[in-house]
């Protein structure tokens, strides 16, 4: 924990003493676990086959499915770490009052328009009280702080996409789907005597291809391929604080610093079949593209498999697993073997009337690192006009 002070210090004095000179660039974004598994659904983790609220995150083609106007929503659950990270670092997820994801999909013939709403990002760094010391108390005043690092990235999205019936093959489909999402960084951050809000925006956007083929009634299978842009956003913050003026280890009482959120371009590969009573398989396989955003990172590779078992046009059960990481260039203090993550996956969904209800649950706690043990539960509706 005081590593983890002494080098935020460290920056805080270089930024006010030497900010005529270099202003240093902190990416708010360092704990992993704040990525949150944003295509969890009851009937399994895929790009092409997903709830009408996760549209926002996964391949803009999948929207084909919904023939009817569509609307649904999403809350997300997980369980706090207490250690996320190094000197005991923990996390936990914020602002649980808000919907994980809201989208409502317009099909017209061949086409679909979708709109929805998503929490790309969500994660506050929870820290130890940390001891105030000063030169006439070394070893503490007696006092405590506890520094506050909160961040979410919210997104925005518009898609669309149109469905090409036998263009080459006969009992066949070819759509095309496009993405434009605009995201929003909302950080806050408050450390000793200062406490400032870091908002800042940027668009990025996706494009995804999806080959459908019909073999018999019960016999099918879909391939996808998706493209998403990286996202860059960045802000310099320029901070002014009296209490500052007299403390010996600022020259001055402003300051500036430059907080940014890079997201990486992502490539997903999907498959999906239906070749079995009863039984639909999913797999994905995403790449990240790390290495643009930060040197330091390896580019990363996901994947999940996912079953769904039909017991009757009402009820739906699937079963699966995720793996995640995070790899650095130089593996500081093994870092790499610590955020490794296997999530087993489960899910049930029901069906009224028009209505969908799901539940979806992600545990890692049996084959994942010790940063990375956490159980996630994902609540759902959807409604089919």
């Amino acid at each position: 924990m005081k590593k983890q002070i002494v080098i935020f210090l460290f920056i805080l004095i270089s930024s006010t003493s030497f900010a005529q000179l270099q202003v240093p660039e902190n990416n708010v974004l360092y704990l992993s676990q704040g990525f949150v598994l944003t295509n969890l659904n009851s009937l399994g983790i895929s790009n092409i086959n997903n709830s009408v609220s996760n549209i926002g995150t996964t391949n803009p083609t999948s929207m084909i499915h919904f023939n009817k106007i569509s609307f649904g929503g999403s809350y997300h659950f997980e369980t706090k770490l207490k250690e996320a990270y190094l000197a005991s670092i923990g996390h936990k997820r914020i602002s649980n009052e808000l919907p994980q994801s809201i989208g409502i999909v317009f099909p017209y013939e061949n086409f679909r328009l979708g709109l929805v709403f998503n929490q790309k990002y969500n994660s506050s760094a929870e820290f130890d009280r940390v001891p105030i010391t000063t030169v006439e108390f070394p070893d503490g005043t007696g006092e405590y702080y506890k520094p506050i690092m909160k961040t979410k990235v919210l997104s925005y999205s518009v898609s669309a996409s149109y469905l090409f019936d036998n263009l080459f093959i006969e009992n066949s489909s070819l759509v095309f789907g496009a993405r434009l999402t605009r995201n929003s960084l909302d950080y806050h951050e408050e450390l000793l005597s200062y406490s400032f809000d870091v908002k800042s925006e940027n668009y990025n956007w996706a494009f995804g291809v999806l080959f459908n083929h019909v073999i018999d009634i019960k016999k099918s299978f879909s391939v996808g391929i998706l493209y998403e842009s990286n996202i860059n956003m960045k802000e310099t913050i320029v901070h002014s604080d009296k209490n500052l003026n007299n403390n010996p280890n600022f020259s001055s009482s402003q300051f500036s610093l430059i907080y940014s959120a890079n997201f990486p371009a992502k490539v997903s590969f999907d498959l999906s079949a239906d070749f079995i009573n009863n039984i639909s398989l999913y797999s994905t396989v995403n790449y990240l593209l790390w290495s643009d955003v930060n040197s330091n990172l390896k580019n990363q590779v996901e994947l999940s498999f996912t079953g769904l078992y039909s017991f009757n046009e009402e009820l739906k059960a699937s079963f699966g697993f995720f793996t995640t990481d995070r790899n650095n260039e130089e593996n500081i203090l093994g870092l790499n073997e610590k955020l490794r993550a296997i999530y087993l996956l489960a899910g049930i969904n029901y069906k009224i009337s028009l209505f969908n209800f799901g539940l979806s649950i992600a545990d890692s706690h049996l084959f994942s690192d010790e940063w990375r043990m956490q159980s996630i539960a994902k609540l759902e509706f959807e409604i089919n006009f």
